[in-house]
């Protein structure tokens, strides 16, 4: 098995050919170039082995171990496998630069119903690769509601990475990176009136370890569905989503490691991000107006101060709630989560002092007394997450995780309260039971 520095090498260098052989005519110096650094890359993953590649559940592994997010193009090779419907490439150590052209070109095509991979390969005449693609008979065991699931946590996946690449970028200086924040709001827009319910499902999955990626795509997923509520029209929704990415921009501005500048970031960084963003003289002030208010309360408290009467961009009204509720059930590393409908409770507590006494309102209308996420404890002494809204608000669907009698449930099985005779009893916290809420959902 190739060792994942190896393999993570020949991936970047996969996807930075692809893109050279779209750009560039055979005779240019590039082509040759990445070509011929592909081929070397492959065969240096697969000397000792042959090197295999296989995605699951929108995450790329090389055999069983998986690709740290911040490789370079591994976003770009993810979304080569989906496109193409390919579950695993396996490379020979034959691999040499005319297969890498090949392999390229195939890579490069577009998907449709008659494509055959194991064909393309063939009439090229590459034997040193062998491909493992799911056909539409393949997905046949899986509802119409776990492929959406599974597409879900695909793209939800491809922006964490695409996020682990820019907030380095910033860091490193590079501000105009941020031009690629819209990509992750333009992405999820076209879900919001087909499914808001999965969309919402896609904001529960967040790692501890990994908070500085999942907070700013949740904040996200949340303003985007409280602004779609209102009506936004598409325009305006990726100019919102596009400030809630960037909200916390401004703390890439201080070494988050040295606790000296984590309490100064607590309060400089809407400033910090509002004169970084500034600087790039953006045609949307949106992004900049909401890293600047974003923490300004509806009771004229807050930070930064402000002359008194002055009125926050709805957008940071919006982001305001959606960041209170993220921070509440998903804390920094020491701070208690509350489960979702105590952070919701806490919203409204908060409502008439911090923020927008309506849009407060209105985002707990939308996710509902019991949000998709809350692990509840049912009267026949059953455990599940609620995953969908049934007829009335106190009685959501669930989807099982233990059986009435504590046996743990294999296969989805989804529990429709308004039409059971079984009823939530209370609400308990997901650790407390080892349930994993993003797994389930």
């Amino acid at each position: 098995m190739s060792d994942i520095a190896t393999a993570s090498v020949a991936v970047s260098a996969m996807a930075a050919t692809r893109r050279v052989v779209q750009l560039y005519p055979s005779t240019h110096p590039a082509y040759g170039e990445s070509v011929e650094g592909l081929g070397t890359a492959i065969q240096n993953a697969a000397t000792a082995e042959p090197l295999v590649l296989n995605l699951h559940q929108g995450r790329l592994y090389s055999a069983s171990l998986p690709f740290p997010y911040d490789v370079p193009g591994l976003a770009q090779v993810v979304e080569m496998f989906e496109s193409l419907s390919i579950e695993s490439l396996v490379f020979l150590p034959e691999f040499s630069a005319n297969d890498a052209i090949g392999l390229t070109e195939i890579l490069s095509m577009r998907h449709t119903p008659e494509f055959d991979f194991a064909a393309q390969l063939e009439s090229r005449g590459i034997a040193s690769v062998t491909a493992s693609v799911l056909k539409p008979e393949d997905r046949n065991d899986l509802s119409a509601d776990e492929l959406v699931r599974e597409q879900d946590r695909a793209l939800l996946m491809r922006s964490v990475a695409s996020m682990r690449i820019m907030l380095k970028q910033i860091a490193d200086g590079d501000l105009a990176a941020v031009a690629g924040a819209s990509s992750f709001a333009e992405s999820l827009i076209p879900r919001l009136g087909k499914d808001s319910v999965a969309v919402l499902a896609m904001a529960v999955t967040r790692r501890p370890e990994e908070r500085q990626l999942f907070h700013p795509l949740n904040v996200m997923i949340y303003s985007l569905l409280l602004g779609h509520r209102l009506g936004l029209p598409a325009e305006g929704l990726t100019s919102l989503g596009t400030a809630a990415v960037l909200h916390d921009t401004g703390k890439s501005a201080f070494d988050l490691n040295d606790p000296e500048q984590t309490t100064r970031a607590k309060l400089e960084h809407p400033k910090a991000g509002a004169e970084m963003l500034q600087h790039l003289a953006l045609t949307d002030v949106a992004p900049m107006l909401v890293a600047y208010e974003h923490h300004m309360y509806a009771d004229g408290s807050g930070f930064p101060d402000r002359e008194p009467g002055y009125v926050a961009h709805p957008y940071s009204r919006i982001v305001s709630i959606a960041n209170r509720f993220v921070n509440l059930t998903s804390p920094a590393l020491g701070l208690r989560a509350l489960t979702p409908d105590r952070a919701l409770i806490q919203v409204l507590r908060e409502a008439n002092r911090f923020f927008d006494p309506f849009l407060a309102c209105l985002f707990a209308n939308m996710l509902g007394p019991f949000p998709i996420g809350c692990v509840v404890r049912l009267s026949d002494q059953s455990v599940g997450v609620v995953c969908g809204t049934g007829a009335e608000p106190l009685a959501p669907v669930v989807r099982l995780a233990y059986d009435s009698g504590g046996l743990e449930v294999k296969e989805d099985r989804d529990v429709d309260l308004s039409v059971s005779e079984a009823s939530i009893v209370e609400v308990v916290a997901p650790e407390s039971l080892n349930v994993d809420v993003a797994e389930l959902l």
